[in-house]
């Protein structure tokens, strides 16, 4: 008897620190007006087409070396990097924008 409420206290635990783990990063999305999915959903439709921005923005680049010379300046990698990241970063929000939602980052 003992060692089962131990295991329920022990679960408990698990469960409610579980909540914390994943969220970090992750956009808090505030309704306006009355969207039609939700947040859960339309967070991951937004994200695949930002990592798809993301992609088409790094492809890009390669794109821009392959015509300029043989390779890219090590100087050009972090603003290549920041550019992907905001096209990507731009995608999320119109994407949660069109489908009712504002996007609060922590």
């Amino acid at each position: 008897m003992r060692s089962h409420c131990r295991l329920l206290a022990i679960f408990g635990v698990a469960v409610s620190l579980s909540a914390c783990v994943d969220h970090v990063g992750k956009p808090l999305l505030l309704p306006v007006g009355s969207p039609a999915q939700f947040p859960q959903v339309v967070h991951v439709l937004c994200v695949g087409d930002a990592d798809a921005a993301y992609d088409r923005q790094k492809e890009e680049f390669a794109r821009r070396a392959r015509m300029n010379g043989p390779g890219v300046l090590p100087s050009e990698v972090g603003q290549q990097e920041g550019q992907a990241e905001g096209a990507a970063r731009m995608k999320y929000l119109s994407c949660t924008a069109s489908q009712g939602y504002r996007a609060v980052f922590n």
